[in-house]
Parts: structure tokens; sequence; C-alpha cells
């Protein structure tokens, strides 16, 4: 005897059987609304399997926007610090030459006598930040009176943290780090944003000028955004804790982008798992072996310094949109 089999489809649904002998039937498609359809076969009915449901892929929020002006929290992470040009007025709150400034009681700014890593120039200088159209400009240039270049080195002070580097700023183990930023065509200029290990100190172990108190780079380093400013592009490096300072304790990563154009920036870090880093939303760094990732805390710099001497009236600017700092939720 045919079997008639009851089926009750959506609009427009194909109901297709699938019996296990001959069948007179194999397929009947719908089209009124939620109407009885039905199919008669021949043989004995066999009950399909289930329909297998994928999940959609899970992908990692997206670090950054298109906005200019706001970068995104992603879900599982919390700001603990935000800055941008229309909140930073760039008045010195606090701090000396010596033992480095406080601006606005939100960034630590290094001693206008530091001379930086190239020796061609020093620090900073407590008149060379400005504000522009929403945007924190640092100055750079040749300082006659010193026949020195200046350059910008800044570091976040997070609320309610108190870190055991420089200018009482917080290190993090674990964290997440989004700035835009961009500079001018200085072919004596140099950056090199970077996560620093907590263990650097300054001072009465380290030197008045900054100097290391441990052979570099013993905690390690995260060079972000890395290059002379002459118009090349950028590099990441990752330099192994207790690495070699030749290359051989380092990843590299090209970027494929010049600073001399608005780029966003994030970083993802947790000490002794992994780093990665954006740039415009774009994953250009997942390191993840936990032999070569730093085992420390970290805290990030807007180091932006002097590569070579600059000639007599040199100038040029490094500029800032804004800048985040989130720690899990």
């Amino acid at each position: 005897m045919p079997k008639e089999i009851l089926v009750e489809p959506d609009p427009g649904q194909e109901v297709v059987i699938n019996p296990k002998g001959t069948n007179t039937i194999k397929s009947a498609k719908v089209s009124t609304s939620r109407a009885q359809a039905r199919v008669i076969v021949s043989g004995t009915y066999v009950e399909p399997p289930p329909p297998v449901v994928t999940p959609p892929p899970t992908t990692e929020p997206p670090p950054t926007t298109t906005d200019p002006n706001r970068p995104v929290v992603p879900t599982g992470w919390a700001e603990r610090f935000f800055l941008d040009g229309k909140d930073f007025k760039g008045v010195i709150t606090g701090g000396s030459s010596a033992n480095g400034y406080i601006y606005d009681n939100k960034m630590f700014m290094y001693g206008d006598t530091w001379r930086d890593t190239y020796s061609f120039g020093l620090r900073n200088s407590p008149g060379n930040l400005s504000v522009v159209d929403g945007v924190l400009r640092g100055h750079m240039f040749h300082d006659p009176t010193v026949n020195k270049g200046r350059g910008v080195h800044m570091i976040p002070i997070v609320p309610g943290c108190v870190g055991e580097g420089q200018g009482g700023f917080a290190d993090f183990p674990i964290q997440r780090v989004a700035w835009r930023t961009r500079a001018d065509l200085m072919a004596w200029g140099y950056w090199a944003h970077l996560l620093w290990p907590v263990d650097f100190k300054c001072g009465s172990t380290g030197g008045a000028e900054g100097e290391f108190c441990h052979p570099w780079p013993k905690w390690g380093e995260c060079d972000l955004a890395e290059a002379a400013l002459d118009g090349r592009d950028l590099n990441c490096f990752l330099h192994i804790q207790n690495g070699g300072s030749n290359g051989e304790g380092q990843i590299y990563t090209a970027l494929g982008v010049k600073p001399q154009v608005w780029h966003n920036y994030v970083t993802e870090f947790s000490a002794g798992k992994y780093f990665k880093l954006w740039v415009d939303n774009v994953q250009k760094v997942n390191i993840t072996d936990t032999t070569k990732v730093p085992a420390g805390p970290m805290h990030w710099v807007w180091q932006n310094e002097i590569i070579s001497a600059p000639p007599a009236g040199a100038s040029g600017y490094t500029d800032l949109k804004y800048l985040s700092v989130q720690t899990p939720a």
C-alpha cells in the first residue's frame, strides 16, 4: 500500500522525500501559506537526518572604527583613560625639568634635559606642545640654545593607578591601547611608539638622564610603530625578553604604511601570552609564542625622537588625535 505522509511546510519551501525503495514523487513545492501538502510515495519512508546547523563564525570585534575622533571599546574591555585634543590643554601641572613634567594631570612628559636614544637630541621642551583643531601637536625642532634637536616623549597617567615607573603612571600586564597619529616628513626625526617594561627606572640607580638600570633588553620591548621619519614605511619589532640587541632576539613585521599619513593603531598585550597589532582594522601582528612575549607589565609610550643632527632651523610636528587605554572589564 502506498504510504500517505503529511507535511506542513513554510511558503515556498521545497519538500524532499527520501524513501527506501521506489518512490513515485520525489519532491513538491508549496506556495500557499502554511498549507498542508500531501505527498504519496511507495515503499517505506525513512526519516531524514536532522539538518546540521553551522554556527556563524566568531570574529574579534573591530579594534577601531572609521571615525577619526573615537576608538571602539570592544566587549570585555573597559576604557581606563581617554585623551584627545579637545580635553587636553597642554598646561604643566607638576614635575620639573630634571624629573619630568605632568601635563593636565593626564600625561607624563620626560625631562627636558634627558638625552634621547641616539644622543642627537633631548627628550622634550616645556613649550613644544600645542592643540590645533582638536589635535595634540608635538613640536620637534633644532634648539639653537643647546645645538641639539628636541623630541616629544609622553606617557599616559591612568586615574586611580600608581605605577612603578616615572611619573606615577600605570603599568598593566593585560592591556589594549588605541591611538591615531601622524608626523611631518623629517629626515632627522624618528618614531618608536612602544610598550616599555615596568622594570625601567630613572634617578638614583638609573642615572639623571633616564639611563637603563639593567642590560637592554632584559625585560623585552614591543616597538609598535617604528621608523625614521624620512618617508620610509613603518615596522613593528618585538624584542624578546633576554634577547640580544643585534636582531637575533627580535621578531620583525613590516606594516606597509607611512607615518606621514593619518592611521589608527591598536595593540593588545597579555604578559607572557600574546602580542597583537592592528593598523586601520587590519591585523598586522599576532604573536602567541609564550617563550617570545615579554612576561612582565608594560606601559605605552608616545616616543618621537631625533635620529641624526638636525640642521639649524629644522622644524616639524608629530600629531596625536586620540589615545585610549583599556584593560579587561
